[in-house]
């Protein structure tokens, strides 16, 4: 249990990297490829971090699974 509050942590400063390097993109290159970095960036992080926690729930089933 303590992996998905972990995974769930990760991806708030995941989110907060992404959206700096976004905005910093903005300002310093070009504004549609910093939209881009953001908008990419949180979906790609929030795919990510769901298949973990699908992942470490399917382990949490079969070992309870196993157990009975």
């Amino acid at each position: 249990m303590i992996s998905i509050t972990l995974i769930k942590w990760l991806f708030y400063i995941s989110l907060v990297v992404v959206t700096i390097t976004g905005i910093v993109m903005m300002s310093r290159e070009s504004f549609i490829i910093g939209l881009l970095v953001i908008l990419l960036g949180v979906l790609l992080v929030r795919v990510y971090c769901k298949a973990m926690i699908v992942l470490f729930k399917i382990h949490e089933s079969l070992v309870e699974l196993k157990n009975k």
